[in-house]
C-alpha cells in the first residue's frame, strides 16, 4: 500500500480548508506537515487543518511511512489517550493496538539493559548524589537551618494538630457541623477557627470536615484510636 500517497491526498484535502479556524463551522486541529521532530517548522506551508479523525489518520500513517522513527511513534500514541468527548473516540479506534504495541516495543529496547553505570543521565544523577548529606549539600543545609526551632508557636503558618495527628479533635470537629448545621456558611466557620480557636488550617480541609455528616466524624475519629 502506498501509504505516502494516501497521505498527500490527505493534505491536499485539508489545505483546501485553509488555516483560519474561526471560518469553518466544525472542529479542526493543526497539522505538521513535515513533522517538527523532522526539522518542519511553523511556517504556514508546513501547517494545514485537519478534523480530529483525520489528524489521527495522519500520524497513523507517518508511522506506517517512516516505521522506525520513534518521536512519531510516541507522537501517536499520545493521540490516543481518551480525553473529554474530542478525543474520546481514539482510545476506541481499532487501528489503536497496532500504535501502542509498536510504541512498547520501542520503549523496550530503549530501556533494555539500562543500570546506573550505562546509562550517561542517570550515571550523572547518581555521581551528584553520591555521599550527599545536609552538610555537603547546601540547599538541604538552608531549608534545615530555615526551620530548627520552629514550633506552631514560632511558626504560625504551621496547623495545630492533635497527639493522633488529627487536624481537628473529634469534638471540635462536631461543633463545627452544629454550627454549620444552624446555618453558618464555610468561610464564616474557617474564620471562627482561625480567629476564636486559633486553628491555621487550609481552607480546603476545613471544606472536608464541613461536607461530613457527624456519622462520618465520629466513625473517623474511632479509626484513629
Amino acid at each position: 500500500m502506498n501509504y505516502q500517497k494516501i497521505y498527500n491526498s490527505l493534505i491536499e484535502r485539508g489545505k483546501t480548508r485553509g488555516l483560519n479556524k474561526k471560518k469553518l463551522d466544525y472542529y479542526t486541529e493543526q497539522h505538521h506537515i513535515l513533522p517538527k521532530c523532522m526539522n518542519g517548522d511553523n511556517n504556514k506551508d508546513n501547517l494545514v487543518l485537519l478534523t480530529a479523525e483525520e489528524h489521527f489518520v495522519a500520524h497513523q500513517l507517518l508511522v506506517k511511512i517512516y516505521p522506525n522513527n520513534e518521536n512519531l511513534i510516541f507522537a501517536c500514541q499520545l493521540m490516543t489517550i481518551a480525553i473529554p468527548e474530542i478525543r474520546e473516540y481514539r482510545s476506541k479506534n481499532k487501528f489503536y493496538s497496532w500504535i501502542k504495541n509498536k510504541s512498547a516495543f520501542f520503549t523496550s529496547r530503549r530501556l533494555k539493559g539500562r543500570t546506573v553505570r550505562n546509562d550517561p543521565w542517570r550515571k550523572k544523577v547518581f555521581e551528584q548524589l553520591t555521599g550527599r548529606t545536609k552538610e555537603t549539600h547546601q540547599y538541604i543545609q538552608d531549608i534545615s537551618d530555615k526551620l530548627t526551632g520552629r514550633t506552631k508557636e514560632t511558626c504560625p503558618g504551621v496547623a495545630i494538630r492533635t497527639e493522633k495527628n488529627n487536624i481537628l479533635p473529634v469534638e471540635i470537629r462536631l461543633l463545627l457541623v452544629k454550627k454549620r448545621d444552624e446555618g453558618m456558611t464555610l468561610s464564616e466557620i474557617y474564620e471562627w477557627l482561625s480567629k476564636e480557636l486559633n486553628y491555621k488550617l487550609a481552607y480546603s480541609s476545613v471544606g472536608k470536615i464541613y461536607h461530613r455528616t457527624k456519622k462520618e466524624i465520629v466513625k473517623n475519629s474511632y479509626m484513629h484510636q
